[in-house]
């Protein structure tokens, strides 16, 4: 009920008529009379339940009569009382004569003793209809009077009018029956087949998902084998570094020997040298003996110079044998030193290599747990940044709800549209080649996973590139969460819509709106004001405009302002237009109007605003100003099924994804920490290992050198013994010339 009470009544005998201003209780006392003398709420032909007669927000109510049986004696006067209480949004009633406790049967008594039917042909009728009334012409004032008696009468008497039409007419259709048979089997067999092809698309939307499936199961094997293969090239290479070291170790001994064959090479050089100076010292003796006759005295003098030189020559031979002698001996101690020592530590040399052997093998494995565990945690982490982005992806969440629910045949559209995205850019040329090129190699190297992934992609950059944007759901953010049902009420319609903002692609508008049967939008040439919330504004209880309390792009608000009050629609507080009546709502609606006008500067004649979970619209006449309609209306439900914003719950389930990712990240860093340490460890060990493999194998190298050494040393004294045994000779035939 509008009015709010309490009224009292006290009607004097004979006829009473009521008469009053607007909501001032009028039809209050006719429901009263009704409810007291327990009478249905049907024959008010308003509300047939009772609990909508009782003023919202309100537990309790009640009705209290006096009446008079006989005449006007205290005696036989009756007080009836209706005590009215909503328990679980049901009415229970209490029923008191004169003050006692009675069932619903005593007051029906009374009602038989006082002959009282007020179930007859009086009806309610509403003030605004009044006018409407008066107009009527004599038959549908006769049908509104069988409504008034009886719904059933009315629909009795438009049967009657239907039969005898109706046989006029079925001597004209009889004839028409047999053609239209014929185009009804057309049609079954055409449906049929269509029938039968929806379900062969069934069925290969369902093979394109098994394959979808298959496609990303295949995608993960080979992943697997590609792991594999990683690990035995690990292995390979490993195994090909330890051959390297043996090769470059059996290279060392191959060089050690090259040096060893150069100088066996310049020994045996420097020996030719000296047989070719022994046979010219011969072919000099020669000569001289053949001259010994003719020249006596001169040979005699030219051998004597050439002894003195000759010895000369055998002693700086000499001195320069010895100090390679000296030098040999020298370096063969010192080098047989070495190896006595590096023999003697051979054995604690072998202890080292075994112990780190294992200690490689220990950090090896370690290692590799270490990358295990690494990998987990690196996997872990992109799984709570994906579930992150999920829970606060409020366009992707708003999206899958208002797919959910909303018809199948607006659904199938949408989802043909973005299945086909890529064809309809290529043909209206939408989007550059280069960034579809740039896309088809990140689906082929499967950065991009799916072909939905693919076209989403798409849509986004067609909405960056402003060129259209939809559905416009996606992009409606409430940043109000206690108003959020009033911004899904008011967008309701338009949630599916699409804002097209190049309008000179008209093709691609006739696409949109023929082949694809979506409901499109394009933006609007003019520059609307949006009102903003004045201090005086606020003094009468004015909160928020709408456009104020949702997030979304300012050509989105632009266009959605075309075709709806988007930028004077405001919200006012609950207790604001509580317990007024029509002549203090009066005042408030002038007011905003006059606000309203100033800001925008033109003349406002319509209201159009939320108080909880009512909606008022307020028009003035444009013939006269004294003349208006108030229309309030309710949400019947503050619940949302599109929008989507973070509840308690979701921020702390965020909470505890957040702790997680610290904590793993954390984990992640010191593992990463752990394993530079593991590999600097391992590498460290392997350097001694080589150095212990290099030591290992220089020994017999360095014994190959002694020997070498050894032969050369033998060869210098051979030299020596031939110089001496040769200088003897030479003395010999000194003596004898």
């Amino acid at each position: 009920m509008v009015f709010n009470g309490p009224i009292e009544l006290k009607p004097k005998a004979g006829i009473n008529l009521i008469a009053a201003a607007n909501a001032s209780g009028k039809s209050s006392i006719v429901c009263a009379l009704v409810f007291v003398l327990g009478y249905n709420a049907n024959i008010l032909s308003r509300n047939k339940e009772l609990i909508n007669y009782i003023k919202e927000g309100e537990t309790e109510s009640y009705i209290k009569i006096e009446i008079f049986l006989n005449g006007h004696k205290k005696k036989d006067r009756v007080k009836i009382k209706r005590d009215m209480l909503i328990v679980n949004n049901k009415v229970e009633t209490i029923w008191k004569l004169d003050n006692k406790k009675v069932n619903y049967n005593d007051i029906l008594d009374i009602r038989k003793k006082l002959n009282v039917h007020l179930d007859n042909l009086i009806t309610f009728m509403p003030q605004e209809n009044v006018s409407k009334f008066s107009k009527l012409l004599p038959e549908e004032l006769f049908d509104c009077t069988l409504m008034a008696i009886d719904h059933t009468l009315i629909d009795d008497y438009n049967f009657i009018k239907e039969c005898i039409n109706e046989i006029k007419n079925n001597t004209k259709k009889v004839s028409l029956f047999d053609n239209e048979l014929v185009q009804l089997e057309k049609v079954i067999n055409n449906l049929n087949e269509k029938k039968m092809k929806y379900e062969n698309l069934k069925n290969l939307l369902e093979q394109v998902k098994l394959y979808r499936l298959k496609k990303y199961m295949l995608s993960l094997e080979k992943k697997k084998k590609e792991l594999l293969e990683v690990k035995k090239e690990m292995k390979l290479v490993g195994q090909e570094k330890e051959n390297h070291f043996n090769k470059i170790a059996i290279y060392l001994k191959e060089i050690e020997k090259g040096h060893t064959v150069i100088e066996k090479l310049t020994y045996k050089i420097e020996g030719k040298k000296q047989i070719m100076n022994k046979v010219i010292n011969e072919l000099i003796l020669f000569d001289m003996e053949l001259e010994k006759e003719e020249k006596k005295i001169v040979d005699i003098l030219k051998k004597e110079k050439d002894s003195a030189k000759n010895m000369l020559e055998q002693c700086l031979y000499i001195t320069e044998v010895n100090k390679k002698k000296k030098k040999k001996k020298k370096e063969l101690n010192e080098k047989e030193k070495y190896v006595t020592d590096k023999e003697n530590s051979l054995q604690n040399l072998e202890e080292e290599a075994k112990k780190l052997e294992k200690e490689i093998n220990e950090l090896s494995d370690k290692h590799k747990q270490l990358r295990m565990k690494n990998y987990i945690t690196e996997q872990d982490l992109k799984k709570i940044n994906e579930k992150i982005k999920t829970k606060q992806n409020y366009e992707k969440a708003q999206k899958e709800k208002m797919l959910s629910n909303i018809e199948y045949t607006i659904r199938e559209r949408i989802c043909n549209y973005e299945r086909n995205i890529k064809e309809i850019i290529e043909t209206y040329h939408l989007l550059s080649h280069e960034y579809i090129t740039k896309l088809d190699i990140m689906y082929e190297q499967s950065v991009i996973l799916s072909k939905k992934e693919y076209n989403n992609c798409l849509i986004d950059e067609l909405s960056k590139a402003n060129i259209i944007y939809g559905p416009l759901c996606k992009y409606i953010k409430c940043i109000k969460p206690q108003y959020d049902y009033i911004v899904e009420f008011f967008f309701k319609k338009y949630f599916t819509t699409f804002l097209l903002v190049n309008t000179k692609a008209t093709s691609f508008l006739e696409a949109l709106y023929k082949k694809y049967k979506l409901s499109v939008i394009t933006i609007s040439t003019d520059d609307r004001k949006f009102c903003h919330v004045t201090n005086e504004m606020k003094k009468q209880g004015v909160e928020y405009f709408l456009h104020e309390i949702f997030d979304s792009p300012d050509i989105i608000k632009k266009g959605l302002s075309k075709f709806l009050p988007l930028n004077v629609t405001f919200i006012v507080n609950e207790k604001a237009l509580q317990n007024k009546n029509t002549k203090e709502i009066n005042m408030f609606n002038n007011f905003m109007l006059k606000e309203l006008s100033k800001q925008l500067k033109e003349d406002v004649n319509n209201l159009f605003y939320f108080s909880n979970n009512g909606v008022h619209q307020y028009k003035i006449s444009n013939f006269d100003k004294h003349i208006y309609t108030d229309n309030l209306s309710y949400i019947k439900k503050k619940k949302c099924n599109v929008l989507y914003h973070i509840t308690e719950d979701i921020q702390k389930n965020l909470n505890s994804l957040y702790d997680e990712k610290t904590e793993k990240e954390k984990k992640y860093k010191e593992l990463k920490e752990e394993l530079k340490q593991v590999e600097q460890m391992r590498n460290e060990k392997n350097n001694e290992n080589n150095k212990i493999i290099l030591q290992t194998n220089e020994i017999p190298i360095k014994k190959h050198k002694i020997e070498l050494m050894k032969e050369e040393l033998n060869e210098l004294e051979k030299s020596w013994t031939d110089f001496l045994d040769k200088s003897k000779n030479l003395k010999n035939k000194k003596k004898e010339i």
